[in-house]
């Protein structure tokens, strides 16, 4: 058996509510270029598919459309839908959390750990 072992400490963050946790969230999603595995690990739930993407004369990027040719709207901190369990969380709470990508002598690895745990457990409101 091998074992990978991280020098990476666990980051933590005080978040006192749902509005700032899905902005925390979201940011750190986008900043991990859109990791799926991040934004489940953050109950997120981006629209990830359209039918086609429209672009100006220039090639740059405009909007996402649907198969009837709707606008699909890009997912903001207070758009994006999020998993049921977000709404257990009781606020405010510390979110202890370890994503980091790397490789070792046996090949590349990933980790992406978080869990939560509210003030309100150890009689903090």
């Amino acid at each position: 058996m091998i074992l990978s072992y991280t020098t990476n400490p666990m980051d933590k963050k005080l978040i006192n509510n749902i509005t700032e946790y899905r902005e925390w969230a979201l940011e750190t999603y986008d900043e991990w270029e859109q990791n799926e595995y991040i934004g489940k690990a953050f109950g997120l739930c981006p629209q990830y598919e359209c039918w086609d993407s429209i672009y100006d004369e220039d090639g740059e990027w405009l909007h996402d459309v649907d198969e009837d040719g709707n606008i699909i709207p890009e997912d903001t901190a207070q758009t994006v839908q999020l998993e049921d369990w977000v709404s257990e969380v009781e606020f405010p709470a510390i979110f202890v959390h370890i994503f980091e990508k790397g490789w070792d002598r046996v090949g590349d690895y990933e980790t992406y750990v978080m869990d939560w745990i509210s003030l309100s457990e150890f009689g903090v409101k």
